[in-house]
């Protein structure tokens, strides 16, 4: 897309196993990612990238936190 917006997951009650990233936001965006009782093994939780618009990649940004 040439234009992103804010995006809001909220995530509950999950069991995740063998994966990678559960949730991704883009800090730029003013995403948001709520995770509430969740039991996962994934490395990182909720990863955060910094957000591009048209035929990009976003950058990892570090992780989600609070």
């Amino acid at each position: 897309c040439s234009k992103q917006c804010k995006r809001n997951v909220y995530i509950e009650g999950v069991t995740a196993r063998n994966g990678g990233e559960l949730a991704a936001i883009n800090s730029n965006y003013k995403d948001t990612a709520t995770l509430k009782n969740v039991c996962a093994d994934a490395k990182t939780k909720c990863q955060m990238y910094t957000g591009c618009a048209g035929g990009c990649e976003p950058k990892k940004a570090g992780t989600c936190s609070g």
